[in-house]
């Protein structure tokens, strides 16, 4: 079995932060403006820290914990993007990659230029659907194209259908973006840096 590259909450958790809060003051500043009232901004506070204590829990390895911090953040907002990725990365990790394709694909729903949810989506589907991920990375790629484990990936579900040719020019892509790949090429696959 092929084995795909996985984004986890743990590679980004500095950059979720920052973004968590840097939107939370701007919005903060926009509604103290516009003199709205403070149930918005304490909503939206509160979806950070349960975020904030779901990836905490997570990182502990209390993944109910975790799982219950986000349907938390799902009871106040729907359609939180991040929230519905952590529970696919939740589920995924605990091998249930049904519930994990249904997570990520809310999360795309609720946002479908979110790359983390897209290429992690790709990654369950490649397991059953080698075609349907071919398409998910291409678009992982249209919206980060220096992202080394999509090309990667693109490659290695390119190959499973047939295309060895795309398949090897895509992950001699990976490699150029990202040297250290080249020891995760396959032994059967003839793309070398």
């Amino acid at each position: 079995m092929t084995e795909y590259l996985r984004t986890t909450p743990q590679q980004h958790p500095t950059r979720r932060t920052w973004r968590a809060l840097t939107g939370l003051c701007v919005l903060a500043a926009s509604l103290t403006a516009c003199g709205a009232n403070s149930g918005a901004t304490s909503s939206s506070a509160r979806q950070t820290a349960l975020l904030n204590a779901g990836l905490k829990a997570q990182q502990d390895h209390q993944l109910a914990a975790a799982v219950a911090d986000y349907l938390q953040v799902l009871k106040l907002d729907r359609s939180n993007r991040a929230a519905w990725y952590d529970l696919g990365v939740v589920a995924q990790d605990q091998g249930y990659p049904t519930n994990a394709e249904h997570d990520y694909r809310q999360a795309v729903a609720a946002d479908p230029h979110y790359v983390p949810a897209l290429y992690n989506l790709a990654t369950v589907v490649a397991a059953t659907s080698p075609s349907a991920a071919v398409g998910l990375y291409q678009e992982v790629i249209a919206l980060a194209p220096r992202n080394a484990a999509a090309h990667f990936n693109l490659g290695l579900a390119e190959e499973s259908v047939g295309n060895i040719t795309g398949g090897q020019a895509q992950i001699a892509q990976a490699i150029k973006l990202q040297p250290s790949l080249a020891s995760r090429v396959p032994s059967a696959t003839g793309a070398q840096g």
